[in-house]
């Protein structure tokens, strides 16, 4: 596990400002810690001492780069960039020379939060996964913004309101999980501000930050070629996507109940690996909710 936390002074950074990132990181999991600083950012990463690190933070052409979560299709992207230094954070660097932050992350696939800063353009960009498995939170502060993977080591660096936002708690207490987060740029604080997945957003020296999508679901044209066809294609999409988990995982499990969904992802796995999986099944003395026989 790791976290990353980091603020950014278009005008330059204070004093001061080391010992609030030191805050700000020692409020999220994770004891084992780093931190990189420029003119106008600073930022940081915390890693867990022990079990799989997942995460980077580097310097790359004097880029500054701090990544929660991993990036599963590493080893392809590397292909095109054979020049690129080790690591998770140097690679994204590269991509960054090559195509743009937007391009970069429209190129990633993963579970990931990612910083950027560009002393070139003296600008930060902050970037989250598609699916939003990784958090990432930001807020205003004096002179310049402040983000981080919880909204806590925002709150701890100081500077930032723990004033409750009230629509927040009252959807979250009334509404189902599934739609409770209806509004995914807001958190349960007035003044932090959740990234949304998919999304990305560029601090600079002027202009009012707003997020935008780099990546959404979409409708594509009609299918029609045969059902054989289809369902080929749809096989090779599915046992692609879970090699490239399988691949960044250094001890896969999966939880298997009796649908589709799991039995297909565990399938898949198996078939990449050749071998068979580790799988965790919840079953229930009560027959309504038991689905044992089906996951047998």
């Amino acid at each position: 596990m790791s976290r990353i936390a980091g603020l950014f002074r278009p005008d330059g950074t204070r004093p001061d400002d080391r010992a609030t990132l030191q805050r700000m990181l020692d409020a999220l999991p994770g004891s084992r810690l780093t931190a990189l600083s420029s003119s106008a950012c600073a930022i940081g990463r915390t890693t867990e001492l022990q079990g799989t690190i997942r995460g980077d933070i580097g310097q790359s052409d004097e880029l500054l780069i701090a990544l929660d979560g991993c990036i599963i299709n590493a080893a392809e992207l590397r292909h095109a960039l054979p020049d690129a230094s080790p690591g998770d954070a140097c690679l994204i660097g590269a991509l960054y020379r090559k195509h743009g932050f937007e391009g970069s992350l429209v190129r990633m696939a993963g579970n990931f939060a990612v910083a950027l800063y560009d002393p070139a353009t003296r600008g930060l960009w902050l970037g989250r996964d598609r699916l939003g498995v990784k958090p990432l939170y930001w807020a205003r502060t004096e002179g310049g913004i402040a983000f981080a993977s919880q909204p806590r080591g925002l709150l701890a660096g100081g500077g930032v309101s723990s004033a409750v936002n009230r629509t927040f708690v009252a959807r979250f207490a009334a509404s189902h999980y599934r739609t409770f987060d209806n509004l995914p740029e807001e958190s349960p604080y007035a003044a932090i501000n959740q990234l949304p997945a998919g999304h990305y957003v560029d601090f600079g020296r002027g202009g009012d930050p707003r997020p935008r999508a780099y990546w959404a679901l979409r409708d594509l044209a009609e299918w029609e070629e045969s059902a054989d066809v289809l369902a080929e294609h749809y096989r090779d999409t599915l046992i692609t996507a879970v090699g490239r988990h399988v691949s960044a995982s250094d001890r896969p499990a999966f939880t298997l109940s009796g649908g589709l969904d799991s039995s297909s992802v565990l399938c898949c796995a198996a078939t990449v690996t050749g071998r068979k999986q580790y799988a965790v099944s919840s079953v229930y003395a009560d027959a309504t909710y038991d689905e044992r026989d089906e996951i047998q």
